[in-house]
């Protein structure tokens, strides 16, 4: 955006810079108008042309000083927010791996408060859920469930904040 606000204010200036192109019916009345001009000021032609430019210069300063630390602001936001997040993922992801999820309760870590509010509600009961079995399936993924489903909440959580 601040590329094609820059690009517009040169093309205005250069534009406003270019000398009106004269007609051949004008050139009779433009030896007219030299002559009365060369008994007035010889630059009074000039200087408004030039007034218009410094204006227009002054303007897009102006308007860049204020805007191009916004925007970079903005997009430093968004830098900021995007590695925050992704280090967030790696840092759980690293937590579940080594997590010893047969002997210890992953409901009450605080990588799993941190997940908490981005994970399904179907997950959360069951981590949640007091005094309750879960029957392991034969092979395939499963034989530990609870270290399974905060993977796949991992994997959810990073598809939702588009880190893939």
């Amino acid at each position: 955006m601040k590329k094609r606000i820059s690009f517009l204010f040169v093309l205005i200036i250069l534009i406003s810079c270019i000398p009106p192109i004269a007609t051949a019916e004008d050139s009779n009345s433009s030896t007219k108008v030299d002559t009365e001009q060369s008994t007035s000021s010889p630059n009074s032609d000039k200087y408004p042309g030039t007034v218009v430019v410094a204006l227009i210069g002054l303007i897009s300063g102006i308007i860049g000083s204020i805007f191009a630390p916004w925007v970079n602001w903005g997009i430093e936001k968004r830098r900021l927010k995007l590695n925050h997040k992704t280090e967030l993922i790696k840092e759980w992801r690293a937590f579940i791996e080594k997590f010893d999820f047969i002997h210890k309760n992953f409901g009450n870590t605080t990588v799993y408060g941190a997940m908490r509010p981005y994970m399904d509600d179907n997950i959360i009961q069951k981590f949640e859920a007091q005094r309750t079995f879960y029957a392991t399936p034969d092979g395939g993924r499963g034989e530990l469930l609870f270290k399974q489903w905060a993977s796949d909440q991992v994997a959810m959580i990073e598809k939702k904040w588009n880190l893939l």
